[in-house]
């Protein structure tokens, strides 16, 4: 069965994408015990929060103004490209629960996470072309920027993580 995907059922579903985000990072928050780790976590629940809120902003616009034209898409492409995105998103199969019951540490944790990132990055990617510009495109741009510097600080909170980790060893040996 073939999804038919517009603007607005997109926008729901990145607002979806963005409360999953929000509860994994809760839930993550809840099982790490380094308070760095910790605090990290919560900062980047808080961001999820706020990309939720950008995104019922956009779609509210939508939908309060005069029909548009879509896209010039013939073929249908960028359908099917944010269907199998959205299909293969790690929290269309998983639940926050479901994905944290695997990880033992807190570093797994971090690459789940980093997972749920990289993925967000390629949906909204490829949501930005379905958005006109009058209509908030350049707010779905903001969240695909802040979804990258989501990486970057989960990179950089892993490779300390491991930093501390291999200092320690080396102090011990």
């Amino acid at each position: 069965m073939s999804l038919h995907f517009n603007a607005d059922g997109i926008l729901r579903m990145a607002e979806q994408i963005e409360r999953n985000g929000e509860a994994f990072y809760r839930s993550a928050a809840a099982r790490i015990p380094d308070g760095a780790v910790k605090d990290r976590l919560l900062e980047l629940a808080a961001m999820e929060a706020q990309h939720q809120t950008t995104f019922g902003i956009v779609r509210n616009m939508l939908v309060s103004e005069e029909p548009h034209a879509p896209p010039y898409d013939p073929r249908g492409q960028t359908e099917m490209y944010l269907q199998d995105l959205a299909e293969r998103h790690i929290f269309a199969k998983e639940t926050p629960t479901e994905l944290l019951a695997a990880c033992l540490t807190p570093e797994e944790v971090l690459d789940v996470a980093l997972r749920f990132e990289r993925e967000s990055v390629s949906f909204y990617t490829g949501l930005q072309s379905l958005v006109p510009a009058a209509l908030g495109r350049g707010n779905v741009e903001l969240i695909v920027d802040e979804e990258r510097e989501h990486v970057a600080i989960l990179e950089a909170e892993k490779q300390r993580l491991v930093a501390a980790r291999t200092g320690a060893s080396s102090r011990n040996a």
